[in-house]
């Protein structure tokens, strides 16, 4: 019996090696070739500007304060709060969006160069993905919590998610978070990162509206290039290269079912775009 079960815990491993050993050989084309090992070194104008987005990230909490903004939900509740309608929830998620938005000025000149439209475009059809990475932020897995300022923001129950979205939806949402507090642990720079570097993508937002034409694709490509050419020296340079292209596939799948989840989530919110109570900034990205 004991042999048994020797056997069967080195079959499962050997399964789990082979599972991990498929997902590098996936997005082995997203790796940096060996000869290009000099990019992961980084140079002092890298660390500037790895300063300048930490420091975006959290000055933008100073802003959008939750009582100048939804004042009505606030009165009804006291430290924890409770959505008791998804359009309270919808509504509510303008907080993290604006703060969001509010990084990606301060933390990208590139950014802020951009024309009006291509804002718009970037900004409305990738934001259900970077909500979810921007949110994994202020998650705290022990608790299963929500908070982003701890000193004005109240705090939200993840479990209330399951009134709105159903269990399975639930459990991913909280599966996929877990994975990205992995990476929050080791440096939270990297979700800032893999943040504007989803921003800055054109054509693989998760909804199924056409994408507008960008007026320049070739400087927001230039952009994104910047900040993976970031993050690879960030991880090549804390865990060596072999092990860095095993977390860039881990942040790669990673973002693919954060699409895939967002897509889901979509279609249920979608049944509120008419519905009068909900705010004018949020019925923008409820259009799917």
């Amino acid at each position: 019996m004991n042999r048994q079960l020797i056997q069967s815990a080195e079959e499962k491993h050997r399964k789990k090696q082979n599972r991990l050993e498929q997902q590098t050989k996936k997005f082995k084309g997203f790796f940096l070739p060996r000869q290009n090992s000099y990019l992961s070194l980084m140079t002092n104008e890298d660390r500037f500007l790895l300063n300048q987005i930490r420091h975006a990230y959290e000055n933008r909490i100073h802003h959008f304060h939750p009582f100048d903004i939804l004042p009505e939900l606030l009165l009804n509740n006291d430290f924890f709060i409770h959505f008791s309608t998804l359009t309270e929830l919808i509504n509510a998620r303008s907080i993290p969006i604006l703060r969001l938005i509010l990084f990606f000025k301060l933390a990208s000149s590139q950014f802020q160069t951009l024309n009006t439209d291509d804002k718009v475009i970037l900004v409305k059809f990738n934001m259900p993905t970077l909500f979810w990475l921007n949110i994994a932020l202020c998650y705290n897995p022990i608790t299963n919590t929500f908070c982003e300022d701890e000193q004005y923001d109240l705090i939200f129950d993840g479990k209330n998610l399951i009134d709105f979205y159903g269990l399975d939806i639930y459990n991913k949402i909280i599966k996929y978070l877990c994975v990205l507090h992995e990476f929050i642990q080791i440096d939270s720079t990297i979700i800032y990162l893999l943040i504007l570097i989803l921003l800055f993508s054109h054509f693989s937002s998760c909804t199924s509206l056409a994408e507008p034409i960008i007026s320049d694709h070739n400087f927001i490509r230039e952009t994104q290039n910047r900040y993976i050419t970031l993050l690879v020296r960030i991880l090549y340079e804390k865990f060596g290269e072999q092990y860095a292209n095993i977390l860039l596939s881990k942040l790669i799948l990673i973002c693919l079912n954060i699409q895939n989840l967002s897509r889901d989530i979509s279609y249920i919110e979608s049944t509120q775009i008419l519905n009068e109570d909900v705010l004018s900034l949020m019925k923008v990205f409820l259009m799917r």
